[in-house]
């Protein structure tokens, strides 16, 4: 009974010894599985899986490499997967056909020919992706369902370094994109990432006080929550485990989760009843599917075996982990199936492309011709008109030729990630809008397979990247024009929405914005629809809009489609803009801003500025409905 009393949040939490390790031996990380598996990463030496159930321990095999050249690993969370990074910086992809059994290992990431290892060695892995520093500057990304030719890294943000580091540690919230990273222990700054806009900001932990450069006091980010807030551990002596919402404001302090001895008088133990556990030195720290905190307790230093110990709290579990971590992905069509997958990957590829589709920006998209016939009448037509009249033809459609024998499409009136949208959608049946846990994080993307907001380099055609003024080079700041991207498409919301807001907004407020701005994607892609003729698309967007609508995005969709869903005015001059399309997602805003409008004031006011800025026969439609729900 006193050990149930020992529940997460408490002072002194339950902590259990689960393993004892040689202590020759330096941890390269810890990864977990759903199923509650640990995977040890020991430096030149190997992997041991630690299975739960008092199931034991058992070594994986790594012959692909020699031990001395292995640094560190970590798995998918269904354990399928293992990626391994070596001394030299190569990466290596394993599956797994049987616990702890690995199949084929394939390179996909060469090693380091100049630059020296990065400060931060570790692998950070999640459903989708995989994400390591590649140097000191260059963080990158892949993604881990693709293989052979089609597996590949691209630049994922790059970081502004500050002068001087020690002991560094770096984090990533998987459903918001954003990195922290920490240069220093003993400094109270972290540098925030954000890995959608390439932006990079500063945010200081509060109540942490500067410690001398050459100390080995201070606070370092052992992991991050399911929510947002970062797993923080100060050391050295008293050892506290503390959670830190980075958004919370400047007045959100560290809340203290459990405080411990450190084995400077006594030997390492576990917990009981009101004892505190007594740890030797925490090396490395990662946060399961049951909220609980897994540690790698080093005691060589203090001439202690090291050990692999649980604190048993209960945090919200990281987004790999999270219960809903697939059921908040704004889906548009079917996007489930391998055929999906596969073709996702070919069109992520680029490979063999014969169609250049040039988005907002002079941004080059590359495609097949082959698909884009079978799955787009509009193309198709235009396909047997180009072949009719030869390459020079060329139209009001925006559709041209070349003597090369690529077809070149104009899409400059929609952004990039609109167009990602519907290649992705003509690729696969669906595409992901958009990802939401905890009203934290945005993911604008091209398809499921092709999880990216900005275009890989290798989609970027190389006659056309002086196009593109945001961009010096194939491979310099990949993600710089996602500013443009993920700032409004063309909607009559572009110039006034709200994710115009600055990109280093925090908290609420950010996450707004990001909600904000995966809708009118939505509404971009429905005005590219309706331009390419793809009825079929904007019906998939009408009911991804049913499914996600809110009140933060109910009246900007009604102001969005108002102009498009009925005929405007009267008389023999009187522009007729009526859409099916737009006239469905009206309906479904209208019907809904009326339903909930008292709760749109209280928590979304600034839309209902936008609706003052409309023809005021769009707010007596409104008020009409209003009134007669009563």
């Amino acid at each position: 009974l006193k050990l149930k009393g020992l529940m997460a949040g408490t002072k002194h939490p339950l902590v259990q010894t689960l393993a004892t390790f040689d202590a020759d031996l330096t941890c390269g990380g810890l990864s977990l599985d759903l199923d509650g598996n640990c995977y040890v990463s020991q430096n030149a030496h190997g992997v041991v899986a630690v299975f739960s159930g008092a199931r034991g321990m058992q070594e994986v095999p790594i012959d692909f490499i020699e031990p001395e050249e292995f640094i560190c690993a970590a798995f998918t969370p269904d354990a399928k997967l293992m990626f391994v990074r070596t001394e030299a910086g190569a990466i290596w992809r394993v599956p797994m056909v049987a616990p702890a059994k690995p199949g084929t290992a394939e390179q996909v990431v060469g090693p380091l020919t100049e630059q020296p290892q990065p400060h931060c060695t570790g692998l950070r892995l999640t459903d989708t992706h995989l994400w390591f520093w590649r140097t000191n500057t260059e963080l990158m990304r892949m993604d881990v369902r693709a293989s052979g030719p089609h597996a590949h890294a691209v630049l994922a943000a790059t970081l502004q370094p500050p002068e001087g580091q020690k002991i560094p540690s770096w984090q990533l919230d998987p459903a918001s994109w954003l990195v922290y990273y920490k240069a220093q222990i003993s400094q109270p700054e972290i540098i925030v990432l954000n890995a959608h806009t390439g932006s990079q900001y500063t945010i200081n932990v509060p109540g942490m006080q500067p410690a001398p450069d050459d100390s080995d006091e201070g606070l370092w980010m052992a992991g991050c929550t399911g929510d947002g807030q970062l797993l923080l551990i100060q050391e050295p002596s008293p050892l506290k485990v503390m959670l830190w919402d980075p958004h919370g404001g400047k007045d959100a302090l560290p809340r203290e989760m459990a405080e411990f001895d450190t084995a400077e008088d006594s030997f390492p133990m576990d917990s009981l009843g009101d004892r505190p556990a007594v740890f030797a030195y925490l090396f490395s720290v990662s946060i399961d599917a049951a909220g609980k905190v897994w540690v790698y307790d080093d005691g060589r230093d203090a001439g202690f075996p090291s050990t692999l110990r649980c604190i048993h709290t209960s945090l919200n579990p990281p987004h790999p982990f999270h219960a809903n971590s697939q059921a908040d992905r704004w889906h548009v069509g079917d996007v489930s199936s391998q055929l999906s997958i596969d073709m996702a990957t070919m069109l992520q590829s680029g490979h063999g492309a014969d169609v250049h589709l040039v988005a907002a920006g002079g941004e080059v998209l590359r495609a097949h011709s082959v698909i884009l016939c079978a799955r787009w009448p509009w193309f198709r037509a235009q396909q047997e008109r180009w072949q009719q009249c030869g390459p020079a033809a060329s139209g009001s459609s925006g559709s041209t030729g070349s003597s090369s024998g690529v077809r070149e499409i104009n899409a400059e009136e929609h952004t990039a990630a609109v167009m990602r949208v519907v290649l992705s959608y003509l690729y696969t049946g669906g595409s992901v809008l958009h990802t939401d846990q905890g009203s934290t994080s945005t993911s604008l993307t091209g398809g499921d397979a092709a999880a990216a907001a900005a275009t890989p380099s290798h989609l970027v055609s190389p006659q056309h990247s002086s196009r593109r003024s945001s961009m010096t080079g194939p491979t310099d700041s990949i993600l710089s024009s996602t500013a443009a991207t993920a700032a409004l498409c063309a909607t009559p919301l572009a110039a006034s929405g709200p994710a115009t807001t600055s990109t280093a907004a925090s908290g609420a407020h950010a996450a707004k914005v990001a909600a904000a701005a995966a809708g009118d994607v939505l509404v971009g892609v429905m005005h590219a629809a309706a331009a390419f003729e793809l009825p079929a698309l904007q019906a998939a967007c009408v009911e991804t809009a049913r499914r996600h609508i809110s009140v933060h995005n109910a009246l900007p969709w009604l102001v969005a489609a108002h102009p498009y869903s009925a005929y405007r005015g009267s008389g023999p001059d009187v522009e007729h803009s009526h859409d099916p399309g737009f006239e469905g997602l009206k309906s479904l805003a209208l019907t809904y801003a009326a339903q909930h409008y008292a709760e749109i004031k209280k928590h979304a006011p600034h839309t209902v500025n936008l609706l003052r800025q409309q023809p005021g026969d769009l707010a007596l439609e409104l008020m009409e409905a209003c009134m007669a729900l009563r």
